[in-house]
Formats: C-alpha cells, structure tokens, sequence
C-alpha cells in the first residue's frame, strides 16, 4: 500500500490509493494553495498558470483574483484522475472562460514564450523527472521580472518520507532552489510565513530579464 499511495502522491489514477490521494489533497492542501495564490499578488489582468493543479483548489483562489478582469487561469497536470476531477469541480468557473486546464507535463508546456505574469504550484516539485529541463520550461514561459510561488509544509512532507510514502520523488527545496538560479531565476528565498493560523514554508523567485 505505501508503495501505491507513494505513486499516487506523484500521479494520482483510479482505485482505492488514489481515492486516498485525492481526499489527502483536499484536506491538506488547502491552506498551501491559498497561501500559494496569496504570495502570487494576482492582478485583475494577469495570466496566470497552476503547474499540478489536483483537483482545482487553488484555481478557485486565482479565479477570484481575475474574475473581474481580463486576467485567465491556466493549468497542467500530468494526472487524468486530476484532470477529471478539476473539471467536475470547477464547472461553473470553466464555463466563464477564464479557466484553462490542460492535461500536459511541465517540460512541454504548450504556451508561448513569455506568457504568465504569475506561475504557482503546491507539493509539485518533488516530483519532476528532470529538475533542470521544468525549470527552464517554466523560466521560458513566465514574463521578465515576474515571480514564480511555491508552497509546502516541509515538516508534513519529512514526516511523508519517514514512513515510506515518497518513493517517487525527492523534497529537498535545496536541490529545486538551486535549479532555479541554474535556469534564470534569481532572488531565489525559501521562508516560512504564519497564513491562516497555520506556518506555510514557501519558495519565490524572480525571471531574469
């Protein structure tokens, strides 16, 4: 079983593990995702993207943010599971047009250079085949001097990996910070910020110019 929730933590997919993949999300997530979107400091008019957006908890925080303006929401995940149950979820904000979701890998993603003002992403970085080549994609299609947020709770992840439940991936923020100045970020800080009653350990970085 922890080899198959461990998988499902990178991918979620149908059966029993990803059930309980997808409820742990939704439980656990939740503050991380607002959090995520609130150190974002989202504009009316932004283009924003979601990389491992789950089932659509934190496209709800950005939509807010554009809802009115002409700011859109978009998103990739590599999980059909994901992608299926975002769309259920966010039914109603898809059908206003500012949502996009995408079922695609964060080392092909399929925008043009320079499109996001904005980018975020929760618990995702543990996960990426190659650090290198998502960072660098994620470099090429966010704008010049924009800011690129990612959330965990790094005590909560350690404790994942002690019993068993990370085999299919690495949470060292030290070996994605380090990625990020490889790959055109800079300003790269990792800190801890009290939201919501709760600490939230968060990683922003700048695209060079």
């Amino acid at each position: 079983m922890r080899y198959l929730i461990s998988r499902n933590l990178k991918e979620p997919n149908n059966g029993i593990a990803g059930f309980l993949v997808s409820k742990f999300f939704v439980k656990k997530n939740s503050i991380i995702e607002t959090a995520a979107v609130h150190l974002c400091n989202i504009e009316p008019d932004y283009q924003v993207l979601e990389v491992g957006f789950g089932p659509g908890i934190g496209f709800k925080e950005a939509f807010n943010k554009v809802s009115k303006g002409p700011g859109t929401v978009h998103g990739i995940d590599i999980s059909q599971k994901s992608f299926n149950l975002a769309n259920k979820n966010l039914k109603q904000e898809i059908g206003t047009g500012k949502i996009k979701l995408h079922l695609a890998s964060v080392t092909e993603i399929s925008y043009d250079s320079c499109t996001f003002d904005s980018i975020f992403h929760c618990n995702c970085y543990y996960f990426w085949p190659n650090m290198d080549d998502a960072v660098a994609e994620l470099h090429r299609v966010i704008k010049p001097g924009k800011s690129m947020v990612a959330t965990l709770s790094l005590p909560r992840m350690k404790l994942i990996k002690k019993f068993g439940f990370m085999q299919h991936g690495n949470i060292d923020p030290e070996r994605y910070m380090t990625s990020l100045e490889k790959n055109g970020f800079y300003d790269v800080v990792m800190k801890t910020i009290p939201f919501e009653d709760k600490k939230v350990d968060a990683i922003i970085a700048k695209a060079r110019k």
